[in-house]
Order: C-alpha cells, then structure tokens, then sequence
C-alpha cells in the first residue's frame, strides 16, 4: 500500500503544474513565469508572476514600477470551484486594498468580475485574452448605462522570466 501511494504522489509530482491545473484552462499555463506589461504612456507597468501551488491552486504575485521605480505590490490566490464551475480569487495589495471575485471563461477568454463588499458586481471587469504561448492581452472594461461592456484600456504582457518558487511548490 506504501509502495502503491508512493508511486501515486511520485506520479503526480512528474505531471506539470499547468496539467495538475487543467480546471484553470489557459491560465494554468502562465504558471511559472512572469509576465511583464507594456510601458504604458504616463512611464507605469507592472509584472505579474504566476505558480502553481500545493497542486490545486495558483498563485500570483505583481509589482507596479513608475518610470522604472517600485510603487507597490499585490498578491492573489485562484482556486477552480467546481461545483459553479468558475475559479474564486482573493487579492491583496500593498497599500492595504483587497478584493474577492470570480473568473469564467467565455469563449477562450477568461473574464474577472471582482465583487464589491456587499456581494454585488464591481462596475468594472478585466477580460484576458490568450495570444500565443509567450503573450496575452488584458482590456479593462467599464459597464454603460445601458449594460453593455465598453473597454477603457488595454495591456499586452510578455513572457519574460521564470517565476521564483512558491510556497509548497506545484
């Protein structure tokens, strides 16, 4: 039986994060690298890294840099629910602000609804769109009046590193 739960976790420890994380979707495959957003015209961008962790969930990690200076920090952790099919996240940041929401995707893009303190959906929502193996596209988008998504910025990210090692690795 030793023998047999041995070979079990060793099996599992030889399968890549992202295949662990195959509920995430393309998400999982940004496991283990760090992306780096394009400049933006006011000299602001930011680096998001991604791991896998314990298996099961991600977890993310993202500085923000003006004119090439430190400005701040933020983690989340992902977790896929299954029985509502989506992935539930919680975000913290530096300058004290958190946040909970969801993730689902739609038609190969992944949308992030966060969630106001009372439950209700935030006014604004991120959609991530998968462009090749080394980049993806994140719009941010504001609800209208009339209930329809208007974008009001958008950022292509780049693979540019490995990401440092997690906690409770994979």
């Amino acid at each position: 039986m030793k023998r047999l739960l041995l070979a079990s976790l060793l099996a599992l420890a030889a399968v890549p994060a992202s295949a662990q994380l195959s509920q995430f979707g393309w998400f999982a495959e940004l496991a283990g690298s760090c992306w780096r957003g394009e400049p933006r015209s006011d000299g602001r961008s930011d680096e998001q890294c991604y791991r896998a962790q314990f298996g099961k969930f991600m977890r993310g990690s993202i500085r923000f840099y003006s004119a090439g200076k430190l400005t701040g920090e933020g983690d989340s952790v992902f977790a896929f629910d299954p029985q509502a099919k989506v992935v539930i996240y919680s975000q913290w940041s530096s300058n004290g602000g958190m946040g909970f929401g969801e993730a689902v995707l739609e038609g190969g893009d992944l949308v992030f609804q966060n969630r106001l303190p009372d439950g209700t959906d935030a006014p604004a929502r991120t959609v991530w769109k998968r462009i090749d193996a080394d980049s993806y596209l994140v719009a941010r988008q504001r609800r209208s009046e009339r209930g329809d998504w208007n974008e009001e910025s958008a950022v292509t990210y780049t693979r540019v590193r490995p990401a440092p090692p997690a906690p409770g690795k994979g």
